[in-house]
């Protein structure tokens, strides 16, 4: 087990199951989401992943999340939105905050034109940006670099 100066057992314990969890998982999360899934508070998963962090174990990225309202147009009127605008939303509707690279994979779209489609929904206030961490050692798949 984790031993920690500052944080005990909580935090040790947590930072176990954030690193088996990230690890398990493809894509970075928000602390949100890792608190959800892990079951420990929002300041126990912080804490914990500022401590991983220090260490060098997990690292911060930017990620993108979708607005209510655009989870609200999704929902009644998908039709205002363009072939790779409902591709890039409709992955957040259903799988939360993920980087755009992520979005592109997941989708197997260009992730030039992603980029391109999320800086337009950011403009227009359709999405903003979140903090998600992932393992530091994580490799992302090939097609990522695409």
């Amino acid at each position: 087990m984790l031993r920690l100066r500052d944080g005990g057992n909580v935090v040790a314990a947590c930072a176990l199951e954030i690193l088996v969890m990230l690890g398990r998982l493809p894509g970075a999360r928000t602390v949100g989401d890792i608190s959800h899934i892990t079951g420990y508070s929002i300041a126990a998963t912080a804490a914990a992943l500022d401590w991983l962090e220090r260490r060098g174990s997990v690292r911060r990225v930017g990620a993108w999340a979708i607005t209510a309202a655009t989870r609200s147009e999704l929902s009644t009127r998908p039709e205002t939105f363009s072939y790779l605008q409902r591709v890039a939303v409709t992955a957040l509707y259903r799988c939360g905050a993920r980087t755009g690279d992520e979005i592109a994979w997941r989708a197997g779209e260009s992730a030039t034109d992603v980029h391109r489609v999320l800086a337009w929904l950011y403009r227009h206030r359709r999405l903003y940006h979140v903090t998600a961490y992932q393992l530091a050692s994580k490799k992302e798949p090939a097609s990522w670099d695409q």
